[in-house]
């Protein structure tokens, strides 16, 4: 069993911060996971609601008491660490981080980051973001994410999996090649990478009997040789690795 596994094909997933309105973010991923049909458990987390969209509505992810291995969170940045802290404590082992309002604002959210870090630290849950646009595991239909690609529950399974650091690239270079026939297996949008880093997630889809291609748009990587290593693996495995430097021009850098 991959220590991944409960990330692309969890038993359950929690929504924190679900919302009455599916056109927010916070209510996307619930309509996206219905619409694609997703299996598992669908766990509602909001102490206003006692139901929202005839679902249960539950006060924290540890009132859930059903196996959860996934939380997508959209609450506001300064109550995001304590709900990882709260994962944590629920036994649910990896968070999709969609809040925006950390480092990429300034002071105030470098202060907000630091302390998400700690909790990652703390609870022991891994996350992916925040401020990204979160997650789709095709194959068991995982759509934890907002945005267009929260409507493109049509796409076709396959054998590609993505990383990207730009959500909005990311998923518009997914439609574009979907539409070409290729097939993706899983795909997620990096952002800021508090914790779980492109490298460390292009390893995780080369371990994967299912991925034959592993596939990264990035700006850049604090760990340029983890990055090589994740190369090396791929020639050894025979998975092709194919990155996607962008920022390359002036114009490129200043976006």
């Amino acid at each position: 069993m991959s220590a991944y596994d409960r990330l692309f094909h969890p038993r359950g997933i929690a929504v924190i911060g679900a919302s009455a309105d599916l056109t927010r973010i916070s209510g996307q991923p619930i309509k996206a996971l219905k619409a694609a049909g997703y299996k598992g458990g669908l766990y509602l987390v909001n102490p206003k609601y006692a139901s929202l969209h005839d679902l249960p509505c539950f006060p924290t992810a540890t009132a859930i008491g059903k196996p959860c291995d996934l939380a997508v969170v959209a609450v506001p940045a300064a109550s995001v660490p304590e709900a990882i802290r709260d994962c944590g404590k629920a036994g649910i082992g990896f968070a999709v981080v969609l809040t925006a309002g950390f480092r990429e604002v300034g002071k105030g959210g470098e202060a907000i980051e630091a302390a998400l870090k700690l909790a990652v630290e703390e609870s022991g849950v891994r996350v992916i973001g925040p401020n990204c646009q979160g997650m789709v595991a095709l194959h068991d239909r995982v759509w934890a994410c907002f945005g267009s690609i929260s409507e493109e529950t049509a796409l076709r399974p396959g054998a590609v999996s993505c990383v990207f650091q730009s959500g909005g690239f990311g998923y518009a270079i997914v439609n574009l090649a979907e539409a070409q026939g290729v097939g993706f297996r899983h795909c997620v949008s990096s952002g800021n990478e508090t914790d779980l880093t492109t490298p460390e997630l292009l390893s995780a889809f080369l371990n994967d009997p299912g991925t034959h291609l592993a596939f990264a748009v990035i700006e850049g990587t604090p760990d340029a040789r983890r990055l090589m290593e994740a190369g090396l693996k791929g020639l050894r495995l025979g998975k092709p690795v194919l990155v996607w430097k962008t920022a390359t021009t002036e114009a490129g850098a200043k976006a």
